[in-house]
């Protein structure tokens, strides 16, 4: 991994880390939710292995990247497309992972307020509703949360929490490998503070401003069946809107263990696939 950062025309700060292969095909990776940069160390050796240079920027306010408080899902191009300019990049591929999902255009996480909450994981409908009553609140569940993920993953109450995951979530967070980068992402995405955190997080509760019906490039859907985080079927009644969609759903995956599990795949459709050159057509591929 190496990091590197870029300072914007808004005169804000963006840190980015790089993985995979630094000369294979440029490919942009969307972190999750509440995530960072470090996020993608979960792909890098798929990536190096099938020559992709994956580059992962901490969105504002999380990591070492600068606040943009108030800032909207449609503020998030124009910075991609800073970034791209500065790595020289005029084509380029996108996968957006789980809260990334929104700023590939689409649904790893679903427009909330569109969609509803009832068919997220318990924990985000809670943590949803505090947001509604105390920011405050929120802020000090949220830095605790981190504090939590400092912990080994076979200690309490790390390894109730994990045993509330799908069987297929539950089996790829035994990987301490996979389980520490995750905890530390999360970590990471505090550093500073929460705030930037619940930026994010509003970003999901409040309206796109985009209709789904206007995406015209080939969008792809991975999700798994297990996924208890966020359910497949948010994925679905998105995808049925779009025109050029087309879905990958996976029995035996869940939230966690799809990414590892079906990276090599995921890889291969990305370089099948033409990138993109222009905004806002600037999505090909997404995970769920």
């Amino acid at each position: 991994m190496k990091d590197a950062s870029l300072t914007l025309s808004s005169g804000l700060r963006l840190c980015y880390a790089e993985f995979g292969d630094p000369q294979g095909v440029p490919t942009f990776y969307f972190h999750g939710w509440p995530c960072s940069r470090l996020h993608a160390w979960t792909m890098h050796e798929a990536a190096l292995k099938q020559s992709i240079r994956l580059i992962c920027p901490d969105r504002p306010g999380l990591g070492l990247s600068d606040d943009h408080p108030e800032r909207q899902l449609l503020d998030w191009p124009p910075v991609i497309e800073e970034l791209a300019h500065h790595l020289g990049w005029e084509k380029f591929h996108i996968i957006g992972v789980s809260g990334g999902g929104p700023y590939a255009l689409v649904c790893g996480a679903p427009p909330i307020g569109e969609l509803g909450t009832q068919d997220l994981f318990w924990i985000y409908r809670l943590l949803i509703r505090l947001r509604k009553v105390s920011t405050i609140a929120l802020g000090l569940v949220l830095g605790f949360g981190a504090e939590l993920a400092s912990k080994r993953q076979h200690d309490f109450p790390l390894r109730n929490l994990v045993g509330l995951l799908s069987p297929s979530d539950q089996a790829s967070l035994q990987n301490p490998g996979h389980f520490n980068t995750m905890a530390l992402s999360f970590r990471h995405a505090v550093r500073n503070g929460t705030r930037g955190l619940i930026t994010d997080a509003d970003i999901y509760l409040n309206p796109w401003n985009f209709r789904f019906s206007d995406i015209t490039i080939p969008v792809r859907f991975w999700h798994g069946k297990q996924d208890r985080n966020i359910a497949w079927t948010y994925a679905e009644k998105i995808a049925n809107q779009i025109p050029n969609a087309i879905t990958h759903w996976f029995d035996d995956e869940g939230h966690y263990s799809l990414p590892v599990n079906q990276a090599p795949n995921i890889f291969a459709q990305v370089l099948a696939a033409h990138p993109t050159d222009a905004f806002p057509s600037w999505l090909n591929a997404q995970v769920g």
